[in-house]
């Protein structure tokens, strides 16, 4: 598949698409050098597990040089929406050591008193916590969830991500988020056409799942581009309404 002439940004997923847990998806390394020879590469992933850092760590590990301006992730976006529009906000993040430290460097209070709920995916996750959480959004307080994916693809499975934390939050507490600000959501799209600058017609989103990368791509009018080598199956992708569809990112060009 040849990559469009127009297209000026490639939003491309990660798990699932780049690689499926620490092994790279066969010809991606190689595939990530022919887009950049010909539009600007932006690695956008909603999960929320791990900092900016230790994806560019990982991928430089495959072979892939990224700096911090080629990461997007939904915690990324979570806290510049917080930031802009709840700059007072007192925060409890129902998430890993790590996303939790680096959400402090972005100048955002986590409080003793919280009035907002961040849930992230969290590997980490203890019932003590998922307790917590719960009362302070039944009793209230503000809650915004980093992305809404059922499953996160690992090697010979899924494991579970925030969309099931979402359910199990919702079945307790009768709530569902205030905010999502992963893909497929608007509060994703707008924060990749400030950071990009570039024409909804401009961009491709490249990811293996239809109901989060595809329907960010439809809903944002960007270029769809589905791969089958993460979440998405070849029979269910047959009946999906794309742009373009592929085994993997090793057959773009």
């Amino acid at each position: 598949m040849r990559i469009p002439k127009t297209t000026k940004v490639i939003l491309c997923d990660l798990d699932g698409t780049i690689y499926l847990s620490d092994t790279p998806i066969k010809g991606a390394v190689e595939a990530v050098e022919r887009m950049r020879k010909k539009s600007r590469v932006l690695f956008l992933t909603n999960n929320s597990s791990v900092t900016a850092s230790h994806y560019i760590k990982k991928l430089a590990s495959m072979g892939i040089t990224a700096r911090r301006d080629d990461i997007v992730t939904s915690g990324d976006v979570a806290a510049d929406f917080i930031k802009r529009n709840f700059p007072r906000a007192k925060l409890f993040i129902l998430g890993t050591h790590d996303f939790s430290a680096e959400f402090s460097s972005f100048g955002l209070s986590q409080s003793d008193d919280p009035d907002t709920v961040l849930v992230a995916f969290d590997t980490e996750l203890t019932y003590a916590k998922l307790e917590y959480a719960c009362d302070l959004i039944r009793n209230g307080a503000r809650y915004i969830a980093t992305h809404c994916d059922l499953n996160c693809p690992k090697e010979g499975g899924f494991k579970p991500d925030v969309g099931s934390f979402i359910a199990l939050i919702e079945k307790s507490t009768g709530r569902k988020p205030d905010f999502i600000c992963g893909k497929p959501d608007k509060i994703m799209a707008e924060y990749i056409q400030n950071h990009t600058k570039a024409r909804a017609d401009e961009t491709m989103m490249i990811g293996d799942r239809l109901y989060t990368d595809m329907k960010f791509a439809w809903d944002s009018g960007f270029v769809s581009c589905l791969v089958l080598s993460g979440e998405t199956t070849a029979q269910e992708a047959k009946k999906a309404t794309v742009d373009f569809t592929i085994g993997s990112v090793a057959e773009l060009e």
